[in-house]
């Protein structure tokens, strides 16, 4: 639905009463495209009551646009949804703490590497890297042999984003792993650590970048 540009204090009452008009729409769909309308990074508490909706497909896109806000309001309530029945809401909660980067968010994300669902560990470890504590470094590290590839990749970028020396063994150790793009994302993380090491696995990871660097030409 187009909105008509208003502003001020009444602009702003005017479109919070329009979104939770919206927001109790009895069709899901409905609901989301209020969502998706919400432009006001103000309005955390429309997007907070949304975390709640039956239909977990709003409650995802709650959650998403949450990571959106910078408000620390926002931290607690994502942090309940990683334990939400639907794993697309445990997704997006995920992600969107990680947008957030607050610290509260460390040992939850830390707890969600052992979801169930490969989508979720794959969020929360990348969340962990952007977050940056390095008290996450030995769970990352474990995840570096999870069962999924896109969650070690995963692991190995958010293990770069750190930079911590200490985990150089364990992203070597990547570059023999049985799919490429896990092989090249540690290669890339390599290079980006400095990593001199002169044997077999540097012409390796030599190789994947140059491989990089001509595909992306």
């Amino acid at each position: 639905m187009d909105r008509e540009p208003i502003s001020g204090t009444t602009a702003k009452s005017e479109r919070v009463e329009v979104w939770i008009r919206e927001l109790k729409d009895k069709d899901p769909d409905g609901r989301k495209r209020a969502l998706e309308d919400i432009d006001d990074l103000r309005a955390i508490e429309i997007l907070i009551h949304a975390l709640f909706d039956e239909d977990p497909s709003v409650r995802a896109e709650a959650a998403w646009n949450l990571g959106d806000t910078s408000s620390p309001a926002a931290v607690d309530h994502l942090i309940k949804a990683l334990t939400d029945d639907d794993e697309g809401v445990r997704r997006s909660a995920a992600w969107a703490l990680g947008s957030l980067g607050d610290s509260r968010a460390l040992d939850p994300l830390i707890r969600s590497l052992r979801d169930g669902s490969w989508r979720v560990r794959f969020a929360a470890a990348e969340s962990l890297g952007k977050i940056g504590d390095k008290r996450a470094t030995e769970p990352l590290i474990s995840a570096l042999m999870d069962e999924d590839e896109t969650v070690r990749a995963g692991a190995a970028w958010a293990l770069g984003e750190m930079g911590d020396a200490g985990t150089v063994d364990h992203l070597v150790k990547l570059l023999d792993d049985d799919n490429s793009g896990c092989r090249t994302i540690a290669a890339e993380v390599l290079e980006k650590m400095g990593w001199v090491e002169p044997n077999h696995y540097k012409r390796r990871a030599t190789k994947f970048i140059e491989r990089l660097w001509r595909r992306s030409r």
